[in-house]
């Protein structure tokens, strides 16, 4: 891995089954869990870039990092999204308009208030 990749991504949640079951459905994350570890809930995307939840009890604010998570089907992701309890802050939106290759974005929430990119 080379400096400056992304290594690790680290979600606050105040429900770590919840976030699984979201995840998992929305976009496939594999999860497990690590002895001794309790607070915490360690995942892996299908590409192999992964983090972990960790469990607190505090509201989840809207200030912070956004991930944006890949994908080839924005359309079919949102809909996932959506199924999984989560809701649309910004629909399907061009990158740029100047550059129709340039591909699209949509920016969503999950079921406990963390804000997520979509990319395609």
């Amino acid at each position: 891995m080379m400096d400056g990749a992304i290594c690790y991504v680290e979600f606050f949640t105040s429900d770590l089954k919840r976030s699984e079951r979201f995840y998992a459905h929305a976009f496939g994350w594999r999860f497990h869990a690590r002895e001794g570890w309790d607070a915490f809930l360690f995942f892996e995307t299908p590409e192999g870039i992964g983090g972990m939840f960790k469990e607190k009890a505090e509201a989840i604010t809207q200030l912070g990092s956004i991930v944006h998570v890949k994908t080839s089907d924005i359309d079919a992701t949102l809909d996932g999204v959506v199924q999984a309890g989560g809701t649309i802050i910004m629909s399907k939106t061009e990158k740029s308009p100047r550059d129709p290759t340039a591909g699209h974005f949509a920016l969503v929430e999950d079921d406990v208030g963390n804000r997520i990119g979509l990319s395609t």
